[in-house]
């Protein structure tokens, strides 16, 4: 499995976020922590095969840095591909 953690915070609205993109085999998933509101959406795609989902993988991690994200960890040890509610 790849991840790459990312955060951004709102300067002036004291906001937070965190946004996980995960690829494993033939599946991509988005999640995104939000903390005003505690908000958490997650999305999960699936590809027809794994050189698919890893493409689309790289492609969102370039829209995300062109979207203003800093990355947090670009290599997360621990992260699992089952989704932690209580981030």
């Amino acid at each position: 499995m790849n991840a790459i953690i990312f955060w951004s915070v709102a300067e002036y609205a004291d906001v937070s976020s965190k946004l996980t993109i995960k690829c494993n085999k033939n599946q991509l998933r988005i999640e995104m922590w939000v903390s005003d509101g505690r908000k958490f959406d997650v999305n999960t795609k699936s590809y027809l095969n794994s050189r698919m989902a890893y493409k689309e993988y790289k492609i969102k991690i370039g829209e995300a840095i062109l979207g203003g994200w800093n990355v947090l960890n670009a290599l997360p040890e621990r992260e699992t591909w089952e989704t932690k509610r209580s981030k």
